[in-house]
């Protein structure tokens, strides 16, 4: 059996949980898996990048962490390329046949897609309802050291609707998560589940793992 990502339940029925207290719940409780393979010889540089994967009634959570040799957040507004700066990316398959394409630089500007490959993916603009917790604020800045940077998200269950993913708990589902920075010094493009094409291409379902959302 393959590796398999757990989305742990977290129980906020005494209210919504902000996300200091989702950031602090997940460092304490959640493991942190590594994304850290790099697919394409050409791109052979691995930052130290983990994520953290929780979900809770009506949000899921990731937290990512990232060490690398230089950061940049050039983008600001959402559905901007964000891929060209250091970026951390998932996409998820609700269920459906087509998948959710979440990426997000370090500053926390969201791009959100849809659809069943990179030809008919599309922009969506639910992508101002997904929220999130940078260690290193939200005022862009050109490519520089930073020794490490954290970012936790809360992108909302509701955006799923009309799918299995939203009401996930107990269900598998197909998805991966990315590390890259496109226009950094040093290109990278990491995966936690192995991708194989010639050229670096996160738009690929076929190679999703599996992530299993506990039972609350």
């Amino acid at each position: 059996m393959g590796k398999c990502i757990l989305f742990k339940y977290i129980d906020f029925s005494g209210g919504n949980g902000n996300l200091d207290e989702v950031d602090v719940y997940m460092n304490e409780n959640i493991l942190a898996e590594s994304i850290g393979i790099a697919s394409w010889e050409e791109y052979p540089y691995k930052p130290k990048v983990t994520v953290r994967a929780g979900w809770s009634d009506n949000d899921l959570y990731l937290k990512f962490t990232v060490r690398e040799r230089t950061t940049r957040a050039k983008f600001r507004m959402a559905n901007d390329p964000v891929h060209l700066d250091s970026c951390v990316e998932f996409f998820i398959d609700p269920g459906n046949g087509s998948y959710f394409n979440i990426e997000m630089n370090s500053i926390g500007t969201v791009y959100l897609g849809y659809g069943t490959c990179r030809a008919d993916s599309r922009p969506m603009a639910e992508a101002t309802t997904i929220t999130s917790l940078s260690s290193i604020g939200r005022e862009p800045f050109e490519e520089k050291y930073i020794k490490e940077w954290t970012i936790t998200v809360d992108i909302p269950l509701k955006l799923f609707q009309g799918t299995p993913l939203h009401e996930p708990g107990g269900k598998a589902f197909r998805a991966n998560f990315y590390k890259c920075g496109d226009e950094l010094k040093d290109p990278h493009f990491l995966s936690m589940f192995k991708i194989e094409s010639p050229h670096p291409d996160f738009h690929r379902p076929e190679y999703f793992g599996t992530v299993v959302f506990e039972r609350p």
